[in-house]
């Protein structure tokens, strides 16, 4: 989390109060210079500088802050993910008791805390089914924790912090449920504009937005708004293709498709597309029920059939949502004191686990929490080198520019995946300007990213290993892929290699590439506990490792690799790679010459592509229908 965060709560709080600068300046004359760099970012704040603000505001220090920064015992940052999980794949009796176990915890008695707890509540009760009654009174109370002034025309243009866009949220459903359609729709339009604009933890933030910008939606079709239906869809598949992993993305193709039907009943070539697409979506989840909800609202509704190809047919194992396995939780104050632990458990030295990210000295001061601020450029591949995923045990500060740094490195690895290479290098090309980008693990951001690059467009190239193996010594100075399986990788060091295996497949060196793709993939099954982190490359290796071994017709192996991986996303909802897998299982019944058992697998691989056409998969839904065609005389329409 960031200095910025801070700085953005510090000024939407004086705003509240009503206060300029100049009268901060008044009630806290020593601290001229820190109130300005503080605003505006560029300082990392201490405790004295919240002291004399906490005084200077009258609004409680633990309000000024993140509520994953006030080095809290790492438990209480696995509880309240923990429970924010089970409230979202609405697994009550989970959630009942991680509420009773978080309000055992004797540290968690903070304000913030407090807030977040009963913001909790509010959404169990609601999933319970609760009256409006005896929901909205449990919001009211946890909002004016931190809102101030709070009455029936709230939030009305006032920023939000902490909780406060779940309350709302939580508010207008309530409101919804009352028929009161206008009442959420303003609420919600002011959220959404909140969440756009808070500089909180992105993945935090952008799974927050769909799900109210799916709220939005739905409330503006039932209030017959159809242009502000599609807008809204439009906005919310844009999030969820590029921020996550298609969350909710069949819901807001479907909901858009009504919208234009209702617009224009005659625009069939609209509407229909986008029907199919939510559709066969559904079904690549194993949301069975809501495939044949579209397909029942379609027929009845719009007069609209399609083909399905057999896919209600297939052997759909029962739908699972399940949370993702976090790993063995350090008892400790803060994230370097975790670190030494888990460094001692895997076998590894400070040289080893620092090597090609910083020097052993400092990692020394990072497991003491002698260094105010953990630089995420340090941190985040330490933390990736353990098999953790860093933000989930976010309690240290960022400077502006690491912040930054992050924005500008997540926006970059976004276009490359959706393969908009051209923006992609005019980042690349001021990132790199950045002293900060001349060295170790920044540098080898910036050698991946050119690599990935220049592979597009010269996959065969004879330098790609060279210039891929230059790129790893940075971190990884004797690397040897005989010994992949073995290394603590970070991110960046998984996708080179991924990269490696990929050249080699390619040229043609097949076994060299298998060999590769099944010593990462041990590696990341093996060293990850935290399944968040191993998610982030899991599916690229599986779709390649599949397709790689069913090129040196090793069929059965390719089909196994691939329904793992299947399973393994659909449970977790991650959409955007399900159907490349479903491609290579498809393939492999083909080549079994199970051509009837391929085509359904063919179909959802074919339309789940084109529901992120937009997004980086077009050329797969053409590859798709091309061998559909040509093997077995199909033509999707």
């Amino acid at each position: 989390m960031a200095s910025v965060y801070t700085a953005t709560v510090v000024k939407d709080v004086r705003i509240r109060k009503g206060l300029t600068r100049n009268d901060m300046l008044d009630r806290m004359p020593n601290s001229e210079t820190s109130l300005s760099r503080l605003e505006s970012g560029a300082m990392v704040p201490t405790l004295s500088i919240f002291d004399d603000l906490k005084n200077a505001l009258d609004f409680h220090i633990d309000a000024m802050i993140c509520p994953h920064l006030d080095n809290q015992p790492m438990e209480v940052y696995a509880f309240r993910h923990l429970l924010i999980t089970a409230l979202d794949r609405n697994d009550i009796e989970d959630a009942e008791s991680l509420i009773e176990e978080i309000e055992s915890i004797s540290t968690f008695d903070t304000p913030v805390n407090r807030q977040f707890l009963l913001s909790q509540k509010s959404r169990l009760l609601e999933k319970k089914g609760q009256a409006f009654d005896v929901v909205m009174p449990l919001v009211y109370e946890v909002l004016q924790q931190t809102f101030e002034h709070l009455n029936e025309n709230s939030p009305k243009d006032t920023v939000l912090i902490f909780e406060e866009p779940e309350l709302f949220h939580t508010m207008a459903r309530a409101y919804a449920r009352m028929g009161k359609l206008s009442n959420a729709i303003r609420i919600l339009d002011e959220v959404q504009k909140e969440l756009l604009r808070l500089p909180i933890a992105d993945r935090h933030k952008d799974k927050q937005i769909v799900q109210v910008l799916l709220s939005l939606a739905e409330y503006y079709l039932q209030s017959k708004n159809y242009s502000k239906v599609i807008d809204t869809c439009d906005l919310g598949c844009e999030i969820s293709a590029t921020r996550n992993q298609g969350l909710h993305m069949p819901d807001f193709k479907f909901k858009k498709a009504l919208a234009i039907a209702a617009i224009d009943p005659n625009k069939t070539s609209a509407y229909r597309p986008l029907i199919q697409q939510a559709y066969f979506g559904y079904i690549l989840l194993n949301q069975i029920d809501a495939a044949e909800t579209v397909k029942v609202t379609a027929k009845t509704q719009l007069n609209i059939t399609f083909k399905t190809y057999g896919v209600e047919s297939l052997a759909h194992k029962p739908r699972r949502k399940v949370p993702y396995a976090r790993g063995e939780v350090i008892a400790c104050n803060h994230v370097g004191e975790m670190i030494k632990p888990l460094r001692e458990k895997m076998g590894l030295s400070l040289n080893a686990l620092s090597w090609g990210i910083c020097d052993k000295a400092t990692l020394q001061r990072i497991e003491s929490d002698k260094i105010a601020s953990a630089h995420v450029h340090l941190v985040e591949p330490i933390m990736q080198r353990l098999g953790r995923y860093v933000h989930y045990y976010c309690n240290f500060f960022l400077t502006k520019e690491d912040y930054e740094g992050i924005k500008e490195r997540d926006e970059i690895h976004r276009l490359l995946v959706t393969r908009k290479y051209e923006i992609a290098e005019e980042k690349l090309n001021k990132l790199r300007k950045s002293r900060k980008y001349k060295a170790k693990t920044n540098l080898q951001f910036i050698k991946r990213a050119d690599i990935g690059i220049f592979q597009r467009k010269n996959p065969k190239h004879p330098d790609t290993p060279s210039m891929i193996v230059d790129a790893l010594s940075i971190t990884c100075p004797k690397f040897n892929e005989k010994d992949i399986e073995t290394y603590p990788l970070t991110h960046d060091e998984s996708i080179l290699i991924n990269m490696l295996a990929i050249y080699y497949k390619q040229t043609g060196d097949l076994e060299r590439a298998a060999n590769i793709y099944k010593k990462l993939l041990d590696n990341l099954n093996r060293r990850y506990e935290d399944e968040q982190e191993k998610a982030r490359m899991y599916a690229s290796v599986a779709i390649n490792y599949s397709s790689c071994l069913g090129q040196m017709g090793k069929i059965r192996d390719a089909l196994y690799v691939a329904e793992d991986a299947i399973e393994f996303e659909c449970d977790r909802d991650r959409l955007t790679r399900l159907a490349s897998l479903y491609y290579n299982k498809a393939h492999c019944h083909l080549r079994m010459d199970e051509k009837e058992k391929s085509v359904p697998y063919f179909a959802v691989s074919y339309y789940g592509s084109m529901m992120f056409e937009n997004y980086g998969q077009a050329k797969n839904a053409g590859i798709t229908s091309k061998n559909v065609k040509e093997h077995l005389g199909i033509i999707f329409d």
